[in-house]
């Protein structure tokens, strides 16, 4: 009864140490059943020898189950810390790739935004370029179209003048011809006294109307004789009225004529 109290007491210790062991225990409490087992069978000799091979073979049996199942717990846990260990290192793997696929993703957004940032400035930029482009041109076309008139109105202007110099031109030459004849017809018309000296020159001013007769003759450079520049204006209204220009700028200009007369019968 004491051998078997004492096994029953060393299997309670032995279950309560196992009850503190993880699943895996469950194995060595297996184990120590079938040791206990066997350690009724074992046939009574002494006494003594009853009291003391059961406890030994108990406790050999104890140590041997708690060192494998030690041994197995190690080496579930060592298995256990090793699949963590690996989980870990591929988690943090796993996590480093992520890290660096969301930072390329990242710099690929920013490199995507700066290249559309770029081809939005380069467009903006060649818009204007051709706006300048088109403005330069435009101003071009206007400059070429300003000295193409400067131009025309140089060469207008020009021509203008030259027609006018002709035209004036003519006008003096036709003025020269109609002069000459008037005064043609004032000296056919004069009455020359040889008592006038040679030496005396009179200076009338003849005004003339539209139809060419007399409407004031003015002595403004006596000859100092007032006898030879009274026969000078008396032969002014003797060839009235004169023959006048169909033109009516020549015309103007034959109203207020000046003539010199001298002795020597030439009136210039």
């Amino acid at each position: 009864m004491s051998a078997h109290k004492m096994c029953s007491i060393s299997k309670n210790n032995l279950q309560a140490f196992i009850s503190s062991l993880t699943v895996h225990v469950i194995l060595s409490v297996v184990l120590l059943l079938s040791a206990s087992s066997k350690m009724i069978r074992v046939p009574q000799t002494s006494a003594r020898a009853e009291k003391s091979k059961p406890i030994i073979q108990a406790n050999l049996v104890d140590h041997q189950a708690v060192k494998k199942a030690l041994e197995r717990q190690n080496a579930v846990e060592k298995k256990k810390k090793q699949q963590v260990t690996k989980q870990k290192a591929y988690a943090e793997k796993l996590k480093k790739e992520i890290e660096i696929t969301r930072q390329e993703a990242k710099r690929l957004k920013e490199e995507t935004r700066l290249d559309r940032q770029k081809a939005k400035i380069a467009k903006k930029q060649a818009v204007m370029e051709q706006t300048k482009f088109l403005e330069q041109k435009k101003h071009a076309e206007l400059e070429t179209t300003r000295q193409r008139n400067a131009k025309r109105h140089a060469d207008e202007q020009v021509k203008k003048q030259q027609l006018n110099a002709e035209h004036q031109q003519l006008l003096e030459t036709e003025f020269e011809r109609f002069v000459y004849r008037i005064t043609k017809d004032i000296y056919n018309n004069r009455t020359m006294s040889s008592a006038f000296p040679a030496e005396l020159v009179c200076k009338i001013q003849i005004m003339l109307l539209a139809d060419g007769s007399v409407n004031t003759v003015k002595v403004i450079h006596s000859s100092g004789n007032l006898a030879y520049d009274t026969m000078a204006k008396s032969a002014v209204y003797k060839s009235s009225p004169f023959h006048m220009p169909e033109n009516k700028e020549l015309k103007s200009r034959l109203k207020d004529i000046v003539l010199v007369f001298t002795d020597d019968r030439k009136i210039s």
